[in-house]
């Protein structure tokens, strides 16, 4: 599970607020754990296996796992995190540069470990950011895969 202040697996939607989160309400349905009865997460944008983020505004990425160590990393912002059941750990980065850029687990996680695709890191101009973001508003919250 991947979760920013911006971008990165859900956001927080207009109201800038993130509704509640815990690991007790992850299931097949609820792919971050969305406490449903919190109103402050009732615009939030879910994602899988994408994270947006405007140019030049620094990110936060909440990481987490469900099962074992994972590791989530981004070469091209030179990010590397551990993943740790039960634990919510935060790690930052500035992006400099629009682009793509792949995510990878870079922790060897079981026999599974070299079919994860982690999905991908878009940095794109503020304007893009926003179309983007306006595009993902009103969605139903994404299903654990």
């Amino acid at each position: 599970m991947v979760k920013s202040f911006i971008g990165a697996g859900d956001n927080p939607g207009p109201d800038g607020i993130f509704g509640r989160q815990d690991m007790k309400f992850v299931a097949s349905t609820n792919a971050f754990g969305v406490d449903f009865s919190d109103t402050n997460g009732a615009d939030d944008i879910e994602v899988v296996n994408e994270i947006h983020v405007p140019l030049g505004k620094p990110v936060i990425i909440y990481v987490s796992s469900k099962d074992v160590i994972h590791s989530l990393k981004i070469i091209a912002m030179r990010v590397c995190q551990d993943a740790i059941p039960g634990l919510r750990i935060p790690c930052w980065f500035t992006p400099v540069k629009t682009g793509r850029y792949q995510i990878n687990c870079a922790q060897l996680c079981g026999g599974g470990h070299a079919a994860m695709t982690g999905g991908f890191l878009t940095v794109e101009s503020q304007e893009d950011f926003d179309k983007w973001l306006k595009s993902k508003s009103g969605k139903k919250p994404v299903s654990a895969e």
